[in-house]
């Protein structure tokens, strides 16, 4: 906006002319919202970032939103790299019956679809933790052999969750190469109570994984497990957390974990913000941050063929710091995502990108500058947090509140679908109102407010992970 201004008084010196210079402003910060935004381009992933409004008035936002995207291209027609998958079973007590066989069915399944050079870790745990084979290749003998092992799985004992996942990430940390695909399915129905039970642990430990680049996706079977530590290892872990209500579900899923595999075009993908003077990242919608000095980090995991990335990151902006900037333009930190791109050997890529906004005159004129894909981006992440709060207080038996929780992000969220029909509202409208519906039924019994509380934190914790 400086240059603007300079225009207006030049202008007001050779002609004369009476401009109003509030309303060139205002003029000025409409044309601000057209702007594209940032693009950052290298090997198959592409970066932009948006933020909220075009223009800020500092002297308003406390923080401004930024939605960050990340664009997968089409996988090559390059074979992909060998995979190291570590299926991990839950053979306990709670087990007997139609989840394993269900379990034992879908590993069978699985490893039909997987490649003569893959190779697979194969650990069912109760009370204790068997590896029962250590990275064998899938070939004819190592399929049969599998086979084997898989129908031999039979249920008993307690749930040493924490060291079964251990000892498939210690499995895994032997390969001899990196550029295999290295991961880990996890399957449980129950608690953790045997070793390691601690979330905040066995989160670290996945995270710890991740870095050495092993990502861990989990698979809660029925209505008796742990879905907080269940999607904080696949959060920790890079990975993704599935809900399966009925085991005969579990197949599909892990066809569908399997397929995400196969098809990944880039791993380890990870983003860093670099905050200007004044701005730091205070939240990364759905994922876990994790400071480093003044550079925050976010693991987002993996990206699949086309598969398209929007992670929201809201950024505080300390008023100490641009109180007195009145025009002109700021740039509030940039955005770098490193990644390992598959097709190229496993060489680690980087790309980057800026966050700039222009400085409004007042809070009506920033408004003005408003990206609608950001604010629509905003009202499905904030009405899929009203829903996991509804499915805890359902948890807790606050089945009022739970009806609150979810009318406030119903009327929120219709406000904001009259002024835009995105069909993508529409649809996280159709599910809230599915959830008002469900908190009656939900009070009928344990089992049936068990069902309500995993169905609704899994729909929730998939659309902040869109």
């Amino acid at each position: 906006m400086g240059i603007f201004r300079y225009l207006i008084v030049l202008c007001l010196a050779l002609t004369g002319c009476d401009v109003n210079t509030s309303q060139a402003q205002e003029k000025t910060v409409k044309q601000i919202a057209q702007t594209p935004t940032v693009n950052g381009v290298a090997g198959p992933v592409t970066l932009s970032t948006t933020p909220h409004f075009n223009a800020v008035h500092f002297g308003s936002h406390s923080h401004l939103n930024v939605l960050v995207k990340l664009q997968a291209s089409e996988a090559k027609e390059k074979k992909r790299p060998p995979l190291d998958l570590a299926v991990v079973i839950d053979t306990s007590g709670s087990m007997r019956g139609d989840k394993l066989r269900d379990s034992k069915r879908a590993a069978l399944e699985l490893i039909e679809t997987l490649r003569t050079e893959d190779r697979v870790t194969l650990i069912a745990y109760a009370s204790n933790v068997n590896r029962l084979s250590h990275r064998l290749l899938v070939d004819n003998e190592g399929k049969e052999t599998l086979r084997t092992l898989i129908m031999g799985l039979r249920s008993t004992g307690s749930t040493a969750l924490g060291p079964a996942l251990f000892d498939a990430f210690s499995a895994l940390q032997t390969a001899e190469s990196t550029m295999n695909l290295r991961h880990v399915i996890l399957m449980s129905d129950g608690l953790a109570n045997v070793g390691e039970k601690r979330p905040s642990v066995i989160g670290a430990r996945a995270a710890a994984a991740f870095r050495a680049g092993i990502s861990v996706s989990t698979m809660g079977v029925g209505l008796n497990y742990n879905e907080d530590l269940m999607t904080q290892v696949a959060d920790q872990g890079g990975g993704r957390y599935h809900f399966i209500k009925d085991s005969a579900q579990i197949a599909g899923i892990l066809g569908e974990e399997l397929n995400g595999l196969v098809g990944t075009v880039a791993r380890n993908v990870v983003l860093r913000f670099a905050g200007s003077d004044g701005v730091m990242l205070s939240k990364a919608f759905g994922y876990p941050v994790e400071r480093l000095g003044a550079e925050s980090k976010v693991r987002i995991g993996f990206m699949g063929s086309k598969q398209v990335r929007e992670i929201m990151l809201r950024v505080a902006l300390d008023p100490r710091t641009f109180n007195g900037i009145k025009s002109g333009s700021v740039s509030l930190g940039r955005v770098a995502v490193e990644y390992v791109d598959v097709a190229a050997d496993s060489e680690t890529k980087k790309i980057q990108a800026g966050i700039k906004v222009d400085v409004a005159s007042n809070a009506a004129a920033s408004k003005k500058t408003e990206n609608q894909d950001v604010a629509i981006r905003m009202g499905e992440l904030e009405a899929a947090n009203q829903m996991k709060i509804a499915a805890r207080d359902a948890e807790s038996g606050n089945f009022k509140g739970a009806r609150g929780s979810i009318q406030q992000a119903i009327d929120s969220l219709s406000v904001q679908y009259k002024q835009n029909r995105s069909p993508r509202l529409k649809k996280q409208l159709g599910e809230l109102k599915e959830a008002m519906v469900d908190v009656g039924s939900a009070a009928a019994s344990p089992s049936a407010r068990r069902s309500y509380t995993k169905k609704y934190k899994a729909k929730a914790y998939k659309q902040s992970k869109r």
